[in-house]
């Protein structure tokens, strides 16, 4: 997949979350920039799921996500670029890994699986 002597794969590609989308489209959701106010309205329409996800384009840990309602975006992103998602329905967990919601990330490097891990929000997060 990645040429590791050019910068497509970059340590900044593990945290550029719109350079991996673009990268990995197959295993990605739709994922929009919003650069403005303006931008806001078609980049929520171009999303096709009734939730979606909104977080800064490089945050880290949860900071500044929402996971929500279309209609409740625009009262949560105040400083712009942002990320717009469409939503990825985890609430069924993994059977015999994770029950309910979860983020569950793999690490590959040249087709081996070299750590994978499972996140899961607190409650009522």
């Amino acid at each position: 997949l990645c040429d590791w002597s050019s910068d497509v794969c970059s340590s900044d590609l593990c945290t550029d979350k719109k350079r991996t989308a673009d990268l990995l489209p197959e295993i990605s959701p739709r994922t929009r920039v919003v650069r403005s106010v303006a931008d806001l309205d078609r980049s929520l329409q171009a999303l096709s799921t009734p939730r979606i996800v909104a977080k800064p384009v490089d945050g880290e840990g949860g900071d500044g996500v929402f996971i929500g309602p279309k209609e409740e975006v625009r009262g949560k992103i105040t400083t712009f670029p942002y990320l717009l998602q469409d939503f990825i329905d985890t609430d069924a967990g993994i059977p015999g890994i994770v029950t309910g919601s979860h983020d569950f990330r793999m690490l590959c490097v040249r087709g081996k699986l070299i750590q994978a891990f499972v996140r899961t929000p607190p409650p009522g997060g």
